[in-house]
Protein backbone atom coordinates (compact mmCIF):
# COMPACT_ATOMS: atom_id res chain seq x y z
CA UNK A 1 0.00 0.00 0.00
CA UNK A 2 3.08 2.33 0.30
CA UNK A 3 2.50 2.75 -3.62
CA UNK A 4 -0.38 4.74 -2.75
CA UNK A 5 1.15 7.46 -0.66
CA UNK A 6 4.21 7.57 -2.55
CA UNK A 7 3.20 9.37 -5.46
CA UNK A 8 2.45 11.93 -3.47
CA UNK A 9 5.35 12.85 -1.97
CA UNK A 10 7.26 12.99 -5.00
CA UNK A 11 4.91 15.21 -5.89
CA UNK A 12 5.55 17.31 -3.59
CA UNK A 13 8.90 16.75 -3.78
CA UNK A 14 9.02 17.84 -7.69
CA UNK A 15 6.80 20.95 -6.16
CA UNK A 16 10.18 22.29 -3.67
CA UNK A 17 13.00 20.57 -6.09
CA UNK A 18 13.81 18.24 -3.50
CA UNK A 19 14.83 14.94 -4.19
CA UNK A 20 12.97 11.88 -2.09
CA UNK A 21 15.35 8.80 -0.77
CA UNK A 22 13.14 7.40 1.96
CA UNK A 23 11.60 4.09 1.37
CA UNK A 24 8.60 4.92 3.83
CA UNK A 25 6.29 7.99 3.73
CA UNK A 26 6.23 9.24 7.62
CA UNK A 27 4.16 12.28 9.23
CA UNK A 28 7.59 13.58 9.41
CA UNK A 29 7.05 14.11 5.63
CA UNK A 30 3.43 14.68 6.27
CA UNK A 31 4.63 17.75 8.19
CA UNK A 32 7.60 19.08 6.08
CA UNK A 33 5.23 19.20 2.91
CA UNK A 34 2.44 20.99 4.80
CA UNK A 35 5.03 23.62 6.12
CA UNK A 36 6.49 24.02 2.47
CA UNK A 37 3.14 24.98 1.28
CA UNK A 38 2.00 26.75 3.46
CA UNK A 39 5.43 29.09 3.51
CA UNK A 40 4.21 29.41 -0.32
CA UNK A 41 1.58 31.63 1.37
CA UNK A 42 4.07 34.19 3.42
CA UNK A 43 5.12 37.29 1.25
CA UNK A 44 8.23 37.17 2.26
CA UNK A 45 9.46 33.78 1.22
CA UNK A 46 12.23 33.76 -0.89
CA UNK A 47 14.25 30.91 -2.93
CA UNK A 48 17.71 32.15 -0.70
CA UNK A 49 18.61 34.96 1.45
CA UNK A 50 18.70 37.83 -0.42
CA UNK A 51 16.05 37.64 -3.42
CA UNK A 52 12.22 37.30 -2.62
CA UNK A 53 9.96 34.69 -4.93
CA UNK A 54 7.39 36.63 -6.96
CA UNK A 55 3.58 36.09 -6.08
CA UNK A 56 3.37 34.97 -10.04
CA UNK A 57 6.02 32.42 -9.32
CA UNK A 58 4.29 31.12 -6.23
CA UNK A 59 1.20 31.15 -7.81
CA UNK A 60 2.81 28.80 -10.70
CA UNK A 61 3.94 26.56 -8.20
CA UNK A 62 1.46 25.69 -6.85
CA UNK A 63 -0.96 25.71 -9.84
CA UNK A 64 1.87 22.72 -10.97
CA UNK A 65 1.50 20.93 -8.08
CA UNK A 66 -2.48 20.83 -7.58
CA UNK A 67 -2.53 19.86 -11.69
CA UNK A 68 -0.19 16.99 -11.27
CA UNK A 69 -1.57 15.84 -7.71
CA UNK A 70 -5.26 16.21 -8.72
CA UNK A 71 -4.46 13.65 -12.05
CA UNK A 72 -2.90 11.12 -9.07
CA UNK A 73 -5.92 11.16 -7.07
CA UNK A 74 -7.89 10.84 -10.43
CA UNK A 75 -5.97 7.69 -11.24
CA UNK A 76 -6.42 6.00 -7.70
CA UNK A 77 -10.31 6.72 -7.46
CA UNK A 78 -10.97 5.80 -11.05
CA UNK A 79 -9.47 2.66 -9.87
CA UNK A 80 -11.20 2.25 -6.55
CA UNK A 81 -9.34 3.03 -3.87
CA UNK A 82 -10.29 5.37 -1.26
CA UNK A 83 -8.63 7.74 -0.96
CA UNK A 84 -6.71 8.35 2.81
CA UNK A 85 -6.64 10.94 5.45
CA UNK A 86 -2.99 11.74 4.88
CA UNK A 87 -4.57 12.11 1.03
CA UNK A 88 -7.48 14.43 2.14
CA UNK A 89 -5.37 16.29 4.30
CA UNK A 90 -2.77 17.32 1.12
CA UNK A 91 -5.86 18.24 -1.11
CA UNK A 92 -7.53 20.60 1.29
CA UNK A 93 -4.67 22.53 2.01
CA UNK A 94 -3.16 23.05 -1.65
CA UNK A 95 -6.48 23.71 -2.57
CA UNK A 96 -7.03 25.84 0.26
CA UNK A 97 -3.24 27.70 -0.85
CA UNK A 98 -4.14 27.17 -4.79
CA UNK A 99 -7.33 29.60 -4.14
CA UNK A 100 -5.25 31.77 -1.67
CA UNK A 101 -2.44 32.66 -4.15
CA UNK A 102 -4.97 33.09 -7.28
CA UNK A 103 -7.35 35.15 -5.53
CA UNK A 104 -4.13 37.74 -4.17
CA UNK A 105 -2.92 37.97 -7.79
CA UNK A 106 -6.19 38.69 -9.03
CA UNK A 107 -6.19 41.72 -6.43
CA UNK A 108 -3.00 42.59 -8.02
CA UNK A 109 -3.52 42.48 -11.50
CA UNK A 110 -6.56 43.86 -11.12
CA UNK A 111 -4.91 47.10 -9.59
CA UNK A 112 -3.57 48.02 -13.23
CA UNK A 113 -5.19 48.59 -16.19
CA UNK A 114 -3.35 49.49 -19.51
CA UNK A 115 -4.49 52.02 -21.84
CA UNK A 116 -7.41 51.53 -24.48
CA UNK A 117 -4.77 52.69 -27.11
CA UNK A 118 -2.27 49.31 -26.08
CA UNK A 119 1.49 50.38 -26.94
CA UNK A 120 2.34 46.97 -25.94
CA UNK A 121 4.91 48.81 -23.34
CA UNK A 122 7.16 46.03 -21.56
CA UNK A 123 4.64 46.36 -18.28
CA UNK A 124 1.64 46.37 -20.17
CA UNK A 125 2.97 43.08 -21.65
CA UNK A 126 4.09 41.69 -18.33
CA UNK A 127 0.87 42.16 -17.23
CA UNK A 128 -1.25 40.97 -20.18
CA UNK A 129 0.93 37.57 -19.87
CA UNK A 130 -0.10 37.20 -16.24
CA UNK A 131 -3.41 37.98 -16.27
CA UNK A 132 -3.68 34.86 -19.14
CA UNK A 133 -1.50 32.52 -17.49
CA UNK A 134 -3.92 33.13 -14.57
CA UNK A 135 -7.24 32.71 -16.13
CA UNK A 136 -5.83 29.61 -18.40
CA UNK A 137 -4.25 27.81 -15.23
CA UNK A 138 -7.30 28.55 -13.22
CA UNK A 139 -9.85 27.59 -15.61
CA UNK A 140 -7.75 24.51 -16.38
CA UNK A 141 -7.84 23.59 -12.68
CA UNK A 142 -11.29 24.43 -12.10
CA UNK A 143 -11.92 22.07 -15.11
CA UNK A 144 -10.23 19.39 -13.97
CA UNK A 145 -11.57 19.61 -10.36
CA UNK A 146 -15.14 19.87 -11.41
CA UNK A 147 -15.51 17.18 -14.50
CA UNK A 148 -14.86 14.58 -12.11
CA UNK A 149 -17.43 13.14 -9.99
CA UNK A 150 -15.79 11.88 -7.46
CA UNK A 151 -12.89 14.69 -7.01
CA UNK A 152 -15.73 17.15 -7.16
CA UNK A 153 -17.68 15.32 -4.34
CA UNK A 154 -14.70 15.31 -2.50
CA UNK A 155 -13.64 18.61 -2.94
CA UNK A 156 -17.44 19.87 -1.94
CA UNK A 157 -16.92 17.70 1.75
CA UNK A 158 -13.55 19.85 2.27
CA UNK A 159 -15.61 22.76 1.20
CA UNK A 160 -18.14 22.66 3.89
CA UNK A 161 -14.86 23.65 6.45
CA UNK A 162 -15.31 26.74 7.60
CA UNK A 163 -11.81 27.14 8.17
CA UNK A 164 -10.38 26.60 4.89
CA UNK A 165 -10.20 28.87 1.91
CA UNK A 166 -12.21 25.97 -0.50
CA UNK A 167 -15.38 27.39 0.94
CA UNK A 168 -14.70 30.53 -1.22
CA UNK A 169 -14.48 28.63 -4.13
CA UNK A 170 -17.36 30.06 -6.13
CA UNK A 171 -16.67 33.83 -4.98
CA UNK A 172 -13.06 33.58 -6.18
CA UNK A 173 -14.27 31.48 -9.30
CA UNK A 174 -16.74 34.29 -10.38
CA UNK A 175 -14.06 37.15 -9.97
CA UNK A 176 -11.28 35.39 -12.31
CA UNK A 177 -13.50 33.62 -15.15
CA UNK A 178 -15.42 37.09 -15.34
CA UNK A 179 -16.84 37.43 -18.64
CA UNK A 180 -16.02 41.24 -18.90
CA UNK A 181 -12.78 40.61 -17.75
CA UNK A 182 -12.27 37.72 -19.96
CA UNK A 183 -13.87 39.93 -23.08
CA UNK A 184 -11.32 43.07 -21.96
CA UNK A 185 -8.00 40.94 -21.98
CA UNK A 186 -9.42 39.54 -25.86
CA UNK A 187 -9.78 43.56 -26.67
CA UNK A 188 -5.73 44.09 -25.38
CA UNK A 189 -4.65 40.82 -27.18
CA UNK A 190 -5.91 42.57 -30.59
CA UNK A 191 -4.57 45.60 -29.92
CA UNK A 192 -0.79 44.28 -29.45
CA UNK A 193 -1.60 42.16 -32.26
CA UNK A 194 -2.34 44.70 -34.25
CA UNK A 195 0.78 46.90 -32.66
CA UNK A 196 3.21 43.84 -32.27
CA UNK A 197 5.90 45.64 -34.09
CA UNK A 198 6.00 48.33 -31.20
CA UNK A 199 7.31 46.08 -28.68
CA UNK A 200 11.33 45.10 -29.46
CA UNK A 201 11.01 42.35 -26.04
CA UNK A 202 10.89 39.39 -28.16
CA UNK A 203 10.97 37.06 -24.81
CA UNK A 204 7.64 38.83 -23.96
CA UNK A 205 6.23 38.53 -27.43
CA UNK A 206 7.61 35.02 -27.02
CA UNK A 207 5.36 34.60 -23.73
CA UNK A 208 2.21 35.78 -25.11
CA UNK A 209 1.74 34.06 -28.52
CA UNK A 210 2.55 30.38 -27.03
CA UNK A 211 -0.33 31.09 -24.72
CA UNK A 212 -3.99 29.03 -25.93
CA UNK A 213 -5.70 32.46 -25.05
CA UNK A 214 -3.07 34.45 -27.22
CA UNK A 215 -3.56 31.86 -30.31
CA UNK A 216 -7.77 31.88 -29.95
CA UNK A 217 -7.97 35.97 -30.41
CA UNK A 218 -5.68 35.72 -33.20
CA UNK A 219 -7.89 32.89 -34.97
CA UNK A 220 -10.60 35.13 -33.97
CA UNK A 221 -12.26 31.84 -32.22
CA UNK A 222 -14.56 31.97 -29.54
CA UNK A 223 -12.95 32.51 -25.88
CA UNK A 224 -16.47 31.60 -24.55
CA UNK A 225 -14.64 28.53 -22.45
CA UNK A 226 -12.46 31.14 -20.68
CA UNK A 227 -15.95 32.44 -19.08
CA UNK A 228 -18.06 29.46 -19.13
CA UNK A 229 -18.15 27.42 -16.05
CA UNK A 230 -20.46 25.39 -14.22
CA UNK A 231 -21.22 26.02 -10.45
CA UNK A 232 -20.09 23.66 -7.93
CA UNK A 233 -23.18 24.12 -5.72
CA UNK A 234 -25.38 22.85 -8.92
CA UNK A 235 -24.93 19.37 -10.26
CA UNK A 236 -27.70 16.79 -10.37
CA UNK A 237 -25.10 13.70 -9.92
CA UNK A 238 -24.23 15.50 -6.61
CA UNK A 239 -27.85 15.96 -5.95
CA UNK A 240 -28.60 12.12 -6.19
CA UNK A 241 -25.43 11.41 -4.14
CA UNK A 242 -26.30 13.89 -1.47
CA UNK A 243 -30.36 12.70 -1.46
CA UNK A 244 -29.07 8.77 -1.34
CA UNK A 245 -26.33 9.43 1.30
CA UNK A 246 -29.26 11.63 3.49
CA UNK A 247 -31.54 8.95 3.39
CA UNK A 248 -29.10 6.45 4.21
CA UNK A 249 -27.85 8.36 6.99
CA UNK A 250 -31.43 8.86 8.13
CA UNK A 251 -31.96 5.70 8.43
CA UNK A 252 -28.58 4.85 9.90
CA UNK A 253 -29.39 7.89 12.66
CA UNK A 254 -32.42 6.76 13.68
CA UNK A 255 -31.85 2.95 13.65
CA UNK A 256 -29.01 3.58 15.72
CA UNK A 257 -31.01 5.51 18.16
CA UNK A 258 -33.24 2.61 18.58
CA UNK A 259 -31.40 -0.24 19.08
CA UNK A 260 -28.34 1.82 20.83
CA UNK A 261 -29.23 2.04 24.36
CA UNK A 262 -30.42 -1.83 24.05
CA UNK A 263 -28.07 -3.69 26.51
CA UNK A 264 -28.80 -6.64 28.81
CA UNK A 265 -26.16 -6.85 31.68
CA UNK A 266 -23.14 -5.21 32.53
CA UNK A 267 -19.38 -5.66 30.97
CA UNK A 268 -17.18 -8.48 32.12
CA UNK A 269 -14.50 -6.52 32.76
CA UNK A 270 -17.26 -3.56 34.45
CA UNK A 271 -15.25 -2.78 37.91
CA UNK A 272 -12.11 -4.85 37.59
CA UNK A 273 -9.70 -2.62 39.08
CA UNK A 274 -6.77 -5.16 38.87
CA UNK A 275 -7.50 -5.80 35.13
CA UNK A 276 -8.03 -2.05 34.42
CA UNK A 277 -4.16 -1.63 36.40
CA UNK A 278 -2.58 -4.58 34.78
CA UNK A 279 -3.59 -2.92 31.08
CA UNK A 280 -2.93 0.94 32.22
CA UNK A 281 0.43 -0.72 32.18
CA UNK A 282 0.69 -1.47 28.89
CA UNK A 283 -0.43 1.61 27.55
CA UNK A 284 0.91 4.82 25.82
CA UNK A 285 -0.34 7.82 24.22
CA UNK A 286 -1.64 7.57 21.33
CA UNK A 287 -2.69 4.16 21.67
CA UNK A 288 -5.59 2.67 19.70
CA UNK A 289 -7.91 0.75 22.08
CA UNK A 290 -10.48 -1.72 20.25
CA UNK A 291 -13.63 -2.85 22.11
CA UNK A 292 -16.49 -5.63 22.27
CA UNK A 293 -19.37 -5.70 23.80
CA UNK A 294 -21.31 -8.54 23.32
CA UNK A 295 -24.39 -7.65 25.75
CA UNK A 296 -25.47 -4.61 23.53
CA UNK A 297 -27.26 -4.79 20.29
CA UNK A 298 -25.64 -2.63 18.43
CA UNK A 299 -22.56 -4.46 18.38
CA UNK A 300 -24.79 -7.18 16.63
CA UNK A 301 -25.40 -4.80 13.88
CA UNK A 302 -21.63 -3.70 12.78
CA UNK A 303 -19.98 -5.62 10.41
CA UNK A 304 -17.17 -7.90 11.62
CA UNK A 305 -16.48 -8.61 15.49
CA UNK A 306 -15.20 -5.09 16.70
CA UNK A 307 -18.10 -2.57 17.50
CA UNK A 308 -15.98 0.24 18.18
CA UNK A 309 -12.45 2.36 18.49
CA UNK A 310 -11.31 5.05 20.80
CA UNK A 311 -8.14 6.84 21.42
CA UNK A 312 -5.56 6.77 24.81
CA UNK A 313 -4.54 10.20 24.74
CA UNK A 314 -2.37 9.03 27.68
CA UNK A 315 -2.57 10.47 31.65
CA UNK A 316 -0.53 13.08 32.85
CA UNK A 317 2.14 10.86 33.84
CA UNK A 318 2.47 9.72 30.37
CA UNK A 319 2.70 12.92 28.60
CA UNK A 320 5.10 14.47 30.94
CA UNK A 321 7.14 11.44 30.09
CA UNK A 322 6.91 12.09 26.01
CA UNK A 323 7.66 15.90 27.11
CA UNK A 324 3.94 17.10 25.97
CA UNK A 325 2.04 17.99 28.81
CA UNK A 326 2.51 21.66 28.93
CA UNK A 327 2.83 21.67 25.19
CA UNK A 328 -0.27 24.25 23.94
CA UNK A 329 -1.74 21.67 22.21
CA UNK A 330 -2.40 19.97 25.06
CA UNK A 331 -2.82 22.99 28.31
CA UNK A 332 -6.90 23.67 27.21
CA UNK A 333 -7.30 20.06 28.08
CA UNK A 334 -5.36 19.66 31.16
CA UNK A 335 -7.87 19.77 33.62
CA UNK A 336 -9.68 16.97 31.93
CA UNK A 337 -6.77 14.62 31.51
CA UNK A 338 -6.01 15.22 35.48
CA UNK A 339 -9.69 14.20 36.31
CA UNK A 340 -8.72 10.89 34.54
CA UNK A 341 -10.45 11.98 31.22
CA UNK A 342 -7.75 10.36 29.11
CA UNK A 343 -10.11 8.59 26.49
CA UNK A 344 -11.01 10.37 23.09
CA UNK A 345 -13.87 8.87 21.03
CA UNK A 346 -16.46 9.09 18.65
CA UNK A 347 -19.98 8.38 19.52
CA UNK A 348 -23.56 8.67 17.89
CA UNK A 349 -24.19 12.07 19.67
CA UNK A 350 -20.51 13.22 18.79
CA UNK A 351 -16.61 13.77 20.22
CA UNK A 352 -16.68 12.35 23.57
CA UNK A 353 -13.92 12.15 26.49
CA UNK A 354 -14.26 8.99 28.98
CA UNK A 355 -12.11 7.50 31.71
CA UNK A 356 -10.73 4.05 31.28
CA UNK A 357 -12.64 3.23 34.38
CA UNK A 358 -16.08 3.45 33.00
CA UNK A 359 -14.98 3.08 29.28
CA UNK A 360 -14.35 -0.44 30.27
CA UNK A 361 -17.43 -1.52 30.78
CA UNK A 362 -17.25 -4.07 28.16
CA UNK A 363 -16.19 -7.69 27.75
CA UNK A 364 -13.22 -7.45 26.09
CA UNK A 365 -10.70 -4.80 24.56
CA UNK A 366 -7.85 -4.94 22.56
CA UNK A 367 -4.57 -2.90 22.45
CA UNK A 368 -3.12 -1.76 19.04
CA UNK A 369 0.03 0.83 18.39
CA UNK A 370 1.58 2.67 15.68
CA UNK A 371 4.75 1.22 15.25
CA UNK A 372 6.59 4.76 14.87
CA UNK A 373 4.97 6.66 17.68
CA UNK A 374 7.40 5.55 20.58
CA UNK A 375 10.01 7.48 18.25
CA UNK A 376 7.75 10.96 17.41
CA UNK A 377 9.49 14.08 18.40
CA UNK A 378 7.47 17.15 19.69
CA UNK A 379 5.97 18.13 16.21
CA UNK A 380 5.05 14.97 15.10
CA UNK A 381 3.11 14.27 18.56
CA UNK A 382 1.95 17.92 18.26
CA UNK A 383 0.76 16.98 14.59
CA UNK A 384 -1.45 14.07 15.88
CA UNK A 385 -2.64 15.44 18.55
CA UNK A 386 -3.90 18.54 16.35
CA UNK A 387 -5.85 16.37 13.83
CA UNK A 388 -7.58 14.68 16.81
CA UNK A 389 -8.72 17.72 18.74
CA UNK A 390 -9.45 19.22 15.51
CA UNK A 391 -12.29 16.95 15.02
CA UNK A 392 -14.31 18.34 17.80
CA UNK A 393 -17.95 20.22 16.95
CA UNK A 394 -18.06 17.83 13.58
CA UNK A 395 -21.30 15.84 13.37
CA UNK A 396 -21.18 11.79 12.97
CA UNK A 397 -20.80 10.33 10.06
CA UNK A 398 -24.37 8.45 9.12
CA UNK A 399 -23.25 7.56 5.85
CA UNK A 400 -20.02 5.98 7.00
CA UNK A 401 -17.95 7.16 3.96
CA UNK A 402 -14.24 7.19 4.29
CA UNK A 403 -13.38 10.12 1.95
CA UNK A 404 -15.09 12.59 3.89
CA UNK A 405 -13.83 14.85 6.45
CA UNK A 406 -16.70 17.12 6.99
CA UNK A 407 -18.58 14.19 9.38
CA UNK A 408 -16.46 11.93 11.19
CA UNK A 409 -17.07 8.39 12.87
CA UNK A 410 -14.94 6.50 15.54
CA UNK A 411 -12.71 5.15 12.90
CA UNK A 412 -12.63 7.89 10.19
CA UNK A 413 -10.78 10.26 13.56
CA UNK A 414 -7.86 8.10 13.20
CA UNK A 415 -7.56 8.45 9.64
CA UNK A 416 -7.83 11.95 9.47
CA UNK A 417 -5.26 12.66 12.30
CA UNK A 418 -2.30 9.58 12.31
CA UNK A 419 -1.10 10.88 8.84
CA UNK A 420 0.15 8.81 5.88
CA UNK A 421 -1.55 5.15 7.16
CA UNK A 422 -3.17 3.83 4.30
CA UNK A 423 -5.87 1.86 6.25
CA UNK A 424 -7.71 -1.01 4.51
CA UNK A 425 -11.38 -0.39 3.90
CA UNK A 426 -14.47 -2.23 2.86
CA UNK A 427 -17.12 -1.27 0.35
CA UNK A 428 -20.92 -0.96 1.55
CA UNK A 429 -23.45 0.58 -1.02
CA UNK A 430 -20.65 2.44 -3.28
CA UNK A 431 -18.93 3.85 -0.41
CA UNK A 432 -15.34 3.23 1.02
CA UNK A 433 -16.23 1.99 4.58
CA UNK A 434 -13.68 1.68 7.58
CA UNK A 435 -14.83 -0.08 10.32
CA UNK A 436 -12.80 -1.64 13.45
CA UNK A 437 -11.81 -4.63 12.41
CA UNK A 438 -10.71 -2.94 8.92
CA UNK A 439 -8.17 -0.98 11.54
CA UNK A 440 -7.50 -4.79 13.51
CA UNK A 441 -7.09 -6.73 10.68
CA UNK A 442 -3.85 -3.98 9.32
CA UNK A 443 -1.94 -5.98 12.35
CA UNK A 444 -1.64 -8.62 10.28
CA UNK A 445 -0.65 -7.18 7.11
CA UNK A 446 3.43 -8.07 6.65
CA UNK A 447 5.50 -4.90 6.79
CA UNK A 448 2.74 -3.13 8.46
CA UNK A 449 2.61 0.15 10.75
CA UNK A 450 0.58 -1.17 13.34
CA UNK A 451 1.44 -3.80 15.82
CA UNK A 452 -0.94 -5.38 18.71
CA UNK A 453 0.25 -4.40 22.07
CA UNK A 454 -2.30 -6.25 24.40
CA UNK A 455 -5.78 -8.55 24.09
CA UNK A 456 -7.31 -8.88 27.44
CA UNK A 457 -10.53 -10.58 27.52
CA UNK A 458 -12.79 -10.66 30.69
CA UNK A 459 -14.89 -13.54 31.49
CA UNK A 460 -17.94 -14.49 34.31
CA UNK A 461 -14.86 -16.10 36.55
CA UNK A 462 -12.48 -12.95 35.85
CA UNK A 463 -9.74 -11.60 33.18
CA UNK A 464 -7.20 -12.86 30.84
CA UNK A 465 -4.60 -11.45 28.55
CA UNK A 466 -5.11 -13.58 25.44
CA UNK A 467 -2.86 -14.86 22.62
CA UNK A 468 -1.95 -13.05 19.51
CA UNK A 469 -3.04 -16.05 17.29
CA UNK A 470 -6.74 -15.58 18.82
CA UNK A 471 -6.93 -11.62 17.91
CA UNK A 472 -6.30 -12.67 14.75
CA UNK A 473 -8.73 -15.31 14.15
CA UNK A 474 -11.31 -12.59 15.53
CA UNK A 475 -10.44 -10.81 12.55
CA UNK A 476 -10.43 -13.85 9.77
CA UNK A 477 -6.60 -14.53 10.19
CA UNK A 478 -4.50 -17.20 10.97
CA UNK A 479 -0.86 -17.42 11.19
CA UNK A 480 0.57 -19.28 7.90
CA UNK A 481 1.13 -23.37 7.83
CA UNK A 482 4.51 -24.03 6.86
CA UNK A 483 5.77 -20.86 7.61
CA UNK A 484 7.60 -19.25 10.44
CA UNK A 485 6.25 -15.45 9.99
CA UNK A 486 3.35 -13.78 8.64
CA UNK A 487 -0.57 -14.24 8.44
CA UNK A 488 -3.19 -14.89 5.95
CA UNK A 489 -6.86 -14.64 6.48
CA UNK A 490 -9.83 -16.41 4.89
CA UNK A 491 -12.23 -16.12 2.32
CA UNK A 492 -15.14 -18.20 1.11
CA UNK A 493 -16.19 -18.29 -2.69
CA UNK A 494 -19.33 -19.57 -4.18
CA UNK A 495 -20.02 -19.98 -7.59
CA UNK A 496 -23.59 -20.69 -8.93
CA UNK A 497 -23.65 -23.91 -11.85
CA UNK A 498 -26.90 -25.07 -14.28
CA UNK A 499 -27.44 -28.54 -14.54
CA UNK A 500 -30.10 -31.06 -15.64
CA UNK A 501 -30.92 -34.07 -13.22
CA UNK A 502 -31.73 -36.25 -16.16
CA UNK A 503 -32.00 -35.63 -19.80
CA UNK A 504 -35.94 -34.80 -20.04
CA UNK A 505 -35.22 -32.70 -16.49
CA UNK A 506 -35.63 -28.94 -16.19
CA UNK A 507 -32.38 -27.09 -15.71
CA UNK A 508 -31.54 -26.42 -12.01
CA UNK A 509 -29.20 -24.51 -9.82
CA UNK A 510 -26.73 -25.45 -7.50
CA UNK A 511 -24.28 -23.77 -5.78
CA UNK A 512 -20.66 -24.95 -4.90
CA UNK A 513 -18.42 -23.47 -2.02
CA UNK A 514 -14.83 -23.18 -1.25
CA UNK A 515 -12.64 -21.78 1.38
CA UNK A 516 -9.16 -20.45 0.52
CA UNK A 517 -6.51 -18.38 2.32
CA UNK A 518 -4.60 -15.01 1.14
CA UNK A 519 -1.74 -12.79 2.75
CA UNK A 520 -1.69 -8.92 2.29
CA UNK A 521 1.40 -6.96 2.23
CA UNK A 522 1.09 -3.17 3.35
CA UNK A 523 3.51 -2.35 0.34
CA UNK A 524 1.19 -3.86 -2.25
CA UNK A 525 -1.16 -1.31 -3.96
CA UNK A 526 -4.26 -3.16 -2.70
CA UNK A 527 -6.87 -1.54 -0.16
CA UNK A 528 -9.47 -3.72 0.40
CA UNK A 529 -10.04 -7.05 2.22
CA UNK A 530 -12.97 -8.19 1.01
CA UNK A 531 -12.88 -10.59 -2.24
CA UNK A 532 -15.32 -10.39 -5.66
CA UNK A 533 -17.62 -12.96 -6.11
CA UNK A 534 -17.59 -14.99 -9.12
Amino acid sequence: MKNLIKPTLLALATLFSFQVFAEEVTIKDLIYFEEKIESLLDENISANSNKKISLNSRFNKIHNFNSNYAHQLLNELQSDKPLNGYQLSILKLSAGAYLTLAERLHKKLAVFTPSQDFKGSNKEMAWLISSINLLQNYKQTYDLFYKSTSLRRVLKDQSLDQDSQIKNIESITKKILNKERVKALAKFTESFILNIHLNKNFSLRSQLQSTNFYKKVDLEESIKEFYKFKSFGISFSDGFANTTGTLTSGLSAGFGALVGPVEWREGRLYKNSKAQGELLKKLKPLDLLLEKKAFKLTDYTIPGHWGHIAVWLGNEEQLREIGMWNHPVILPFQEKIKEGYSIYEVRRWGLVWDKLENWLNLDAVAVIRHKQVAHYNELEYTRVFQGLFGQIGKKYDYSFDAMTANTITCTEIISLSYGPVNWPTTKVIGRHTLQPDNIASLVYFNNSPIELVAYLEGSESGYAFESEQKFSSLVGFRKKKNSAQGFEKKFRKCKREKYRSNRRGGIRFKSSCWSYYKSFDYNQPTNHLEENEL
